[in-house]
């Protein structure tokens, strides 16, 4: 697999680390085919409870290549802070201390 470094630096010189963060998650919500191995794990996830930490998380979600959501019977989120380099501000979205 090629990396292509140029166009990672470009995009760290116009937008910065967030930049970055966002890219990645952009390719992350692109609907893809499930992993082989999924099938195998996914009675760890069916009907179960979690905590994801910093969540919610694009990779998780249905249609992607982990879509653990859609088994869980709840999967709740928590973040160490209502602003974040990767997040940006989450204030106002039911936050709870």
């Amino acid at each position: 697999m090629t990396v292509p470094w140029n166009r990672i630096g470009s995009r760290y010189k116009k937008s910065g680390v967030r930049g970055i963060v966002s890219a990645i998650d952009q390719r992350l919500r692109r609907p893809c085919t499930r992993l082989p191995e999924f099938h195998s794990c996914q009675r760890f996830f069916r009907n179960k409870y979690g905590l994801e930490i910093g969540g919610p998380s694009a990779i998780f979600q249905a249609d992607t290549l982990w879509p653990v959501y859609s088994l869980a019977s709840r999967v709740d989120g928590c973040n160490f802070s209502t602003s974040t380099v990767w997040e940006g501000s989450q204030a106002g979205l039911g936050m709870r201390r």
